[in-house]
């Protein structure tokens, strides 16, 4: 695996060095570039989160993945530049406390006596990687997010919606492995109850909007603007390639 060839698939053509400079644009340009995607569940083809698998998956075959997959590979990307980075367990719209549902796979970077959320899996952009320590807002389309306290010791990223801070997932600081995911991936890619199972959905950034294929239909967002949207039954293919640069065969 070649690092050299990720950065040509996020088309990144700066340094690569330790610090937040790098490590923001490195998360922005992964955005931008590999969809946030369900096709291989759809299709009922079993996930493979091996950091190998994912970079010929990605990288090699020019797709995106669920956050197992895009998280996984940002990981090794980011400990191979140098970076203190670690796999972290997270539960996507909790309560109060956790349901020990650990359903999301996010990033924490340990960088200049900061931590900081990084994700490339999620399907939303939150703004630049969040100083989990700080109170400080951060902005991504157009919508506030913040990390704020959750249950005894652990985290919580918010985001304000409706007059009102929400939680968008509840995080734990210790570091966990790949094959911690492995049941809650099975549960992800098989269950009727899934999400992930009942529909296409292929979203990614495209600078200062969002496109998305949610079943037949593509939907394109921007701040401010009202969403453009039309059926693709019949043209799903080509909009796969023509918006995410998918090829299926």
């Amino acid at each position: 695996m070649n690092i050299d060839d990720f950065l040509d698939r996020i088309q990144y053509q700066g340094d690569t060095v330790v610090n937040l400079a790098c490590l923001t644009e490195l998360q922005w340009r992964f955005l931008n570039s590999v969809p946030f995607e369900n096709l291989d569940i759809m299709a009922g083809v079993p996930l493979d989160f091996s950091v190998e698998n994912v970079f010929a998956k990605i990288v090699v075959n020019h797709r995106g993945g669920v956050c197992f997959e895009n998280n996984s590979l940002f990981c090794w990307v980011l400990s191979e530049i140098g970076f203190d980075v670690q796999l972290i367990a997270a539960e996507m719209f909790p309560g109060e406390t956790f349901r020990n549902h650990f359903d999301h796979m996010a990033l924490l970077v340990n960088l200049e006596g900061k931590t900081y959320l990084v994700d490339v899996g999620n399907g939303k952009y939150f703004g630049p990687p969040l100083d989990i320590d700080s109170p400080n807002e951060a902005v991504g389309e157009g919508v506030r997010y913040k990390i704020a306290p959750y249950a005894m010791n652990d985290l919580a990223l918010c985001f304000f919606n409706e007059g009102k801070w929400q939680y968008r997932y509840a995080f734990q600081r210790q570091p966990v492995g790949l094959a911690d995911f492995k049941q809650v991936c099975t549960f992800i890619e098989t269950s009727s109850e899934s999400s992930f199972t009942q529909k296409v959905l292929v979203t990614r950034l495209d600078g200062d909007k969002r496109i998305t294929l949610s079943g037949n239909k593509l939907v394109i967002t921007g701040e401010g603007e009202q969403p453009e949207e039309r059926n693709v039954t019949a043209e799903q293919p080509a909009v796969l390639l023509e918006n995410f640069g998918i090829k299926i065969e």
